[in-house]
């Protein structure tokens, strides 16, 4: 792909926690990036199948493998592959979603041509063929913190943060990822936004699909007392949008 882009390392964080199913193809989507600068950071988590042997088995020096030597947890394997992490910009991409291959190019020059630190994407939401996807979720142009709390719009899968903008730490507390973007959004004071054009694919799972929906907002509820501090009757306000939006999320299809 022609560009006049100056290409900026990124560094795409990976989680890995028995995947040996799912992360070569995941992996694959990493490599075949049209954005050539990348590293691929994978942490496997103390998994007991073949995946920290498969990933040991591939012959390519963007990959940076590591183990952690007891199970940390999706936010601690993530915050294990940011501290050795080198690039200016963080990519997430679990060791069973997908990416398709210009979604590093068409999100980091949509960052540098518009002076933006924190962005996110629509996505698609599979079980194993992405030709037949499940559904779609499509997300708001930008979120604040004020949003954010009151619904959990951003993927994973979706996101980049440019480090030299914004630091940051993965917070270690249920729905890691929600409130790691609750922090951010919270201590930068700056709102994160949509960049079109992104393709991602999310696989869904039994373990993707809460199958106890008051657990789900009891982590919510933690997360907002104690990432976003927010009092009791703001809590009760947001955790009926959050039901709400929940209910428009699972339901949404084509």
């Amino acid at each position: 792909m022609n560009t006049d882009l100056v290409d900026e390392l990124v560094s795409v964080i990976m989680p890995s926690f028995n995947s040996s199913k799912t992360i070569i193809e995941s992996i694959d989507s990493v490599l075949l990036q049209t954005y050539e600068n990348i590293e691929l950071i994978i942490c496997d988590d103390g998994s007991s199948d073949l995946s920290y042997e498969l990933v040991q088995c591939l012959n390519d020096q963007r990959i940076k493998l590591i183990k952690n030597t007891y199970e940390k947890g999706a936010a601690g394997a993530r915050q294990s592959c940011i501290d050795i992490s080198n690039g200016r910009y963080i990519a997430f991409l679990d060791a069973d979603d997908l990416w398709d291959k210009n979604k590093l190019f068409i999100q980091i020059k949509y960052m540098r041509d518009n002076n933006i630190s924190f962005t996110y994407s629509d996505y698609y939401t599979f079980n194993e063929n992405i030709d037949n996807p499940k559904g779609f979720f499509k997300t708001p142009e930008s979120i604040s913190f004020e949003d954010l709390c009151k619904h959990c719009a951003i993927g994973c899968l979706t996101v980049i943060i440019d480090r030299k903008e914004i630091e940051f730490s993965m917070i270690n507390s249920p729905k890691e990822d929600y409130a790691t973007w609750l922090s951010i959004l919270e201590n930068s004071k700056k709102n994160a936004y949509r960049c079109d054009g992104v393709v991602a694919y999310y696989r869904l799972s039994n373990n993707s699909l809460s199958s106890n929906k008051i657990k789900e907002v009891v982590k919510q509820n933690y997360v907002l007392k104690n990432t976003a501090r927010l009092s009791f009757k703001k809590r009760i306000v947001c955790l009926f949008t959050y039901s709400i939006n929940g209910i428009i999320k699972k339901y949404w299809k084509y």
